[in-house]
């Protein structure tokens, strides 16, 4: 009463009223008075396991209990209503504040609690109510106490009644569905009584009970809001200071899934060791064997039962073992969602059943049971595949029990070898489809439980290939090396898979620019496959080309040519024209015809490759956006800007919106289109982009193969801003760089370190000093080709000394006109090789 503003409020004397009406009524005996055959007045009676002092202040759940009065109590109906909800969601509690709140604004309403786990249970409640109503005969030998209560209840004289049928979870006693016998002795349902002054209130976790028992009268409980869930620890706590703690607070109740059970055992422990809500969130991210050790810690709560099972760990065992007696397949579906993610679920994951409808029978039980929930179509595009949720601590439970039942490896060996059937082949066209199993496959290969299975590492490798397409190179190379390092010793030289793996990681590590490795892999694979499976195999076929993307990062020409040529005409003979390896290939002869000159062989290439990949994969499929890329440089060296920068303007566009701003193929278009803009003088565009580009890549690391091209870029850019002194500073970072990951004698970094000695050169020219400064190599490097690329004239660095300016003057406008041309030439020739080529997504083999 104390809460109310004064005792003139409205409210404050409504309640008053009900008050004093409770206090007189609990004057008067609650034992019943045995009724005469003629009596048509019964005594108001109350039987509830726990008094209301002892429990928790409700918090929240204010239109359920809307929803609970408006269906229960209607003016001469008979009405019986199911409150549906997972275990530990507070069912039982929401059911004693209906009856509390029933006695307050009720008095004259008798009101029976009976705990339906079980028949003796069951019968133990019903006596002790038929005790306090004086049923004659109750105490004889022999006598059928449910159903002398149950007969009872029925007459006109029991008055107004409401009973509450606790936890009554199990079908077999409540939904006449004893899978193993016809014989309804067992149900308890024919004891509940009718009467159009009587209520039933049932709590159950099986949606199937309350839905046989109260039909389309079902109640279901929703997860608790975060708000009301902190409250709840609010009001737990010894110390509820420690929520000040905001943030790791939400992240807490997060990790509960605002589960009161859960609350309720988190705050026990806090208040009963002094602990902060960090420190209790830090032990629920331990490894799993120490969360069900803190989950299955016992804590006292006043509002449940002595023989229930508090613990999280354990409180749904009972459920377990219903769902193994009532579905079996049910059973092992729960077993096998326990070791994937949570999230998710494909239906088409799960092993199929004889009959489609045993499937969806035995997923509605889980459903059912609130252990899955099932997506709507808005939540995720999954037209293709139904998808399931499993509640986050019933996995754990789950997984907890299988322990103890010395199950669990096997479970996750079955898991291995069905996501491992049906994971689907990694390509373009089927990311909708693994980019859901990727997470499962994640969790199952992350798990303690068969780490030496051939299975985990055939599903390490297909990860590998879905963070490749991507974008995410770095992951996928350091999932497969930890394959390789498997395979090595355990599978044959001529093992399929192994050879595939070897490839695979090289070409993995030439994308993240570990050249050297990326050969020494790459060559090993090729020489394997070619005694192996001999030469027509599309695995040769396939190192065939990644070996020629290797000569062309060398800059070796003719051997690259020489490799593709062999691959492409075997590739003839026993791949389609279309297949990933023959395009990819393909890709890689064009860039060497550009770079040896021949631009009219490259472009009529690279068009035929355009066209088929817009036709067969599409005009947005990662593979297509390369084509346009490169046929955008190869436009750029013919001095064709309009076209190039149409091509590369389209690139950018797609690969920003399909593949995201930080992926590696966004990259790669951005940097063409950068060099385009260079190309036309067009300086500002020109450093926009790359600026962003190097602000994108440079999160990578600063030797990334992206910093190192954004480096280089940005530097030339400086340059042609008049910008030296920024430019020398960048490209000194960048050659430094550049030589410890490729080493001084790649040609990259010859080529960088020539750039470097250009833009010095320059700048002591104009502080009237002609001589190099030293940089990381001695002017030797002047005899090799980069060298002479990255110069505008050779011994003349561009920008000029006093010789060449005298020669401007002396020779006119004209002259500057040719060097101009020149200069714009040798420009062309440099970026025709800045711009790293990025090699095709690996694709398994298949469609």
């Amino acid at each position: 009463m104390n809460k109310f503003a004064g005792k003139d409020e409205f409210d404050y004397r409504i309640v008053a009223k009900v008050v004093q009406g409770i206090a007189a009524k609990a004057q008067q005996p609650s034992a019943a008075v045995p009724l005469s055959p003629g009596s048509r007045i019964q005594k108001v009676l109350w039987h509830m396991p726990f008094a209301e002092d002892d429990l928790q202040e409700l918090v929240g759940r204010d239109q359920t209990l809307r929803t609970l009065n408006s269906k229960l109590f209607q003016p001469k109906k008979r009405s019986r209503v199911a409150l549906l909800g997972l275990g530990g969601m507070g069912k039982s509690r929401l059911g004693m504040e209906v009856a509390y709140r029933r006695r307050d604004s009720r008095p004259e309403c008798s009101i029976f609690w009976v705990q339906a786990t079980d028949p003796s249970s069951f019968e133990r409640d019903y006596l002790a109510i038929g005790r306090l109503m004086g049923i004659p005969g109750l105490e004889q030998n022999g006598a059928d106490v449910k159903s002398l209560v149950c007969r009872h209840l029925g007459q006109e004289s029991a008055g107004e009644w409401l009973l509450i049928l606790d936890n009554a979870d199990d079908p077999i006693l409540w939904a006449d569905e004893d899978p193993s016998t016809t014989d309804t002795s067992s149900s308890l349902i024919e004891h509940l009584p009718k009467s159009r002054k009587g209520s039933i209130l049932v709590t159950t976790r099986s949606r199937r009970v309350a839905s046989h028992l109260a039909g389309k009268n079902v109640v279901e409980l929703d997860d608790m809001n975060i708000d009301d869930a902190e409250q709840m620890l609010k009001n737990l706590l010894e110390k509820p200071e420690i929520l000040s703690d905001h943030e790791n607070t939400l992240e807490l109740l997060d990790q509960l899934t605002c589960l009161p059970l859960a609350i309720v055992q988190a705050a026990s422990y806090l208040n009963k060791n002094d602990e902060s809500i960090k420190t209790y969130l830090k032990l629920l991210q331990q490894p799993e064997d120490n969360v069900i050790k803190l989950l299955s810690e016992n804590f006292n709560d006043e509002g449940r039962y002595k023989t229930a099972l508090n613990p999280i760990a354990t409180t749904w065992l009972v459920s377990f073992r219903q769902i193994e007696q009532q579905n079996r397949l049910a059973a092992d579906y729960l077993a096998f969602a326990s070791c994937l993610s949570e999230k998710n679920i494909p239906q088409s994951l799960f092993p199929p059943a004889q009959a489609e409808k045993e499937m969806v029978d035995a997923l509605g039980v889980l459903r059912g049971y609130g252990f899955f929930t099932k997506h709507n179509n808005s939540d995720v595009d999954d037209s293709f595949d139904p998808l399931y949720d499993m509640h986050r601590l019933v996995r754990l439970a789950t997984r907890n029990w299988m322990r103890k039942e010395n199950t669990l490896t096997t479970w996750a060996a079955t898991v291995f070898q069905r996501v491992r059937a049906t994971f689907p082949v990694v390509n373009w066209k089927t990311r909708n489809i693994w980019m859901l199993y990727l997470p499962h496959a994640q969790v199952l290969c992350d798990s303690e439980q068969c780490q030496d299975l051939r299975e985990r590492f055939e599903l390490l490798f297909k990860m590998s290939c879905c963070l490749t397409w991507s974008g995410k190179d770095n992951d996928a190379g350091g999932l497969l090396e930890i394959v390789y390092r498997w395979a090595e010793p355990t599978l044959g030289d001529d093992d399929e898979f192994k050879l595939e793996v070897c490839m695979t990681l090289g070409n993995i590590l030439l994308n993240m620019g570990r050249y050297v490795e990326g050969e020494a892999y790459v060559s090993r694979a090729l020489e394997e496959s070619r005694k192996a499976l001999g030469r027509e195999h599309t695995q040769t076929i396939s190192c065939m080309g990644t070996m020629g993307t290797i000569y062309v990062q060398q800059g070796r020409w003719q051997q690259a040519e020489s490799v593709l040529k062999e691959g492409i005409g075997i590739g003839k003979k026993v791949l389609r024209p279309e297949h990933p390896d023959m395009l990819s290939a393909r890709a890689e002869l064009t860039h060497v015809y550009a770079e040896t000159g021949r631009l009219g062989e490259a472009e009529t290439m690279q068009l035929e490759l355009l066209e088929l990949r817009e036709k067969c994969q599409g005009h947005e499929h990662p593979d297509t956006l390369i084509a346009m890329s490169k046929l955008s440089t190869i436009y750029r060296m013919q001095g064709r800007p309009e076209k190039a920068e149409k091509l590369s303007l389209e690139a950018c566009k797609v690969s920003e919106r399909i593949l995201g701003p930080e992926h590696p193929l966004t990259f790669y278009a951005l940097t063409e289109l950068s060099v385009v803009y260079y190309d036309q003088h067009r300086w500002k565009e020109a450093e926009e982009i790359a600026w962003k580009c190097f602000g994108r890549s440079k999160v990578l690391g600063r030797e990334a193969w992206q910093t190192l091209v954004s480096m280089e870029l940005l530097a030339l850019i400086w340059k042609e801003q008049d910008r030296l002194e920024e430019a020398i500073a960048q490209m000194r970072e960048c050659v430094e760089a550049s030589a410890r990951t490729l080493g001084l004698g790649d040609r990259r970094t010859k080529r960088r370190s020539s750039i470097l000695d250009m833009l010095q050169q320059q700048l002591a020219a104009q502080a009237g000093d002609a001589r190099p400064l030293s940089t990381i190599e001695s002017s030797s490097r002047v005899a090799e080709e980069e060298v002479d690329e990255a110069r505008e004239e050779p011994g003349n660095p561009q920008g000029g000394t006093e010789s060449s300016s005298r020669q401007q003057q002396q020779h006119g406008p004209q002259a500057r006109q040719t060097q101009q041309q020149q200069k714009s030439s040798r420009r062309k020739q440099l970026f025709s090789r800045l711009v790293s080529r990025k090699k095709d997504k690996p694709t398994e083999p298949g469609p």
